[in-house]
Formats: C-alpha cells, structure tokens, sequence
C-alpha cells in the first residue's frame, strides 16, 4: 500500500505544479486588460478558498472509520469538474498567434474583448511574439545580458524572485500543511479537535485571500504588500515565542 500512496502522492503534486504554472498565464492571456489583475489573483484567492473545504471535509470525516480514504477520495470530485471544464475553454489567443492561426485567435479576442475589430491586439500580440523570437534566437545569455542593462527589468524581476523566496522560507507552507500536528504540540490531545481547530487558519486564510481579491484594485499594491508583511512578521514571532516556550517546558 505504502508505494501505491507515494505514487499518488506525487501524481497529485506533478498536477499541482503544472497547474500551478499553466493557470496565471492562461488568465492573463484570456481575460480584458481591466480585469486580469483581478482575475489572476481569483486564482490565488480559489486555492486558499479549497484548503478550508479540505479542513471542513477532513473535519466532517476524522471521526469516522479510516476516514482518510474519504478524505483522499472526495479529492477526485472537483479535479473530475475541473478537468471537463477546461475542455470546453478556448486555446489563449497568443498561443494561436504563435502557432499561425490568427483566423482562430481573431475568434477568442472577440469574445473576451467583446468587439469584432481586434486587428490591434492582434497585431499588439504578433510584435511582442517577434520580439521574443528574435531575443531567443541569440540565445539564454543574450538574453541575461539585455535584462541586466535595464534598470526596471532588474529590480522587478528581484523583487519578484524575493518575494516568491520569502513566502516559502517564511515557512507558510508548514503552517498550512501541519496545522494539525502544531494543535497537537499546544496541548490538544483529542485528534479530531485538533482537525477541526486547523480550520480556523486556513478558514483565515481564505478570508484574506478574498478579501485582497476585492481591494487589490482600489488599494495600493506596495501598501498592501506592507500591510501583510507587517502581520506575518508579528504572527511569526508569536509562533515563535510560543514554541519557544513549549521547548523549555519539556
């Protein structure tokens, strides 16, 4: 049994992963220029909106016989919707365009724009295509160097990298993931609690993820961005106090 689970374990997060990195680009590229902020970032706001469910569905079935295969199971039921619905999605317009079908994307960029005259997205997304044609015919290092002689380029790709760094050496993840576990290391000694109280952060979570949705329009990003680093930083330091603690009591 145990290689049959790691097999599918890791099927599951080769999906995760591709989904991951295909989704963001597929909206961007899909949606009105109005909306795509938004619209991306719904994507964001969707994953922490499914891992409460899964802390409610996991809730819903820790008292019950070998629940963790129910737990597993249920799993199929919106990657089976999800995987039907993306079958009835369109290819992205850039993707055409890059393929020679503009007959094809012409059609997509109507729909999503809503007019029938897209002769300048059209040729908008042909240029920036033969751009990219020409810098990666002089190949990766050509490339490198033509970044790092531009000044914004360089310090939006940093910030970008150091963002997406933090988040994950920030430890978020094992907050997530072993919530359960961290309940237990406080005192609670009864496992089904311990699941249903891991709820309540990733119920926060999706609170905040959604609550960004809506104001990331209105708001300044750079302020927003301080904001929550301000509250991980504090919620950090009490993790951190509080298992300190624990550690010197034991």
């Amino acid at each position: 049994r145990f290689p049959l689970r790691l097999f599918g374990r890791h099927g599951v997060w080769v999906g995760v992963g591709l989904a991951s990195m295909a989704v963001p680009p597929y909206i961007a590229e899909n949606s009105p220029p109005a909306y795509r902020g938004r619209l991306v970032t719904a994507f964001g706001a969707t994953i922490c909106s499914g891992q409460f469910i899964a802390s409610l569905v996991d809730g819903a079935f820790s008292t019950v016989h070998e629940g963790w295969r129910w737990m597993l199971g249920v799993a199929t039921v919106p990657s089976v919707i999800m995987g039907i619905g993306m079958l009835m999605l369109p290819e992205s317009a850039r993707y055409l365009i890059q393929r020679g079908e503009i007959s094809r994307a012409e059609i997509v960029l109507q729909k999503i724009s809503g007019n029938s005259d897209v002769s300048s997205e059209l040729n908008e997304i042909s240029e920036t295509l033969e751009r990219e044609r020409e810098y990666s015919s002089h190949g990766f290092l050509f490339m490198m160097q033509q970044i790092s002689r531009s000044g914004p380029v360089k310090r939006a790709i940093a910030i970008g990298c150091a963002l997406q760094a933090f988040q994950q050496l920030g430890g978020i993840n094992t907050v997530m993931y072993y919530s359960t576990t961290m309940i237990k290391m406080a005192g609670v000694t009864n496992d089904s609690l311990a699941i249903w109280l891991s709820c309540i952060p990733s119920g926060m979570n999706a609170t905040f993820a959604l609550v960004s949705m809506v104001i990331i329009e209105k708001v300044s990003r750079r302020r927003l961005l301080l904001f929550t680093l301000f509250g991980t930083i504090i919620g950090k330091l009490l993790n951190f106090k509080h298992f300190s603690h624990s550690a010197g009591s034991t």
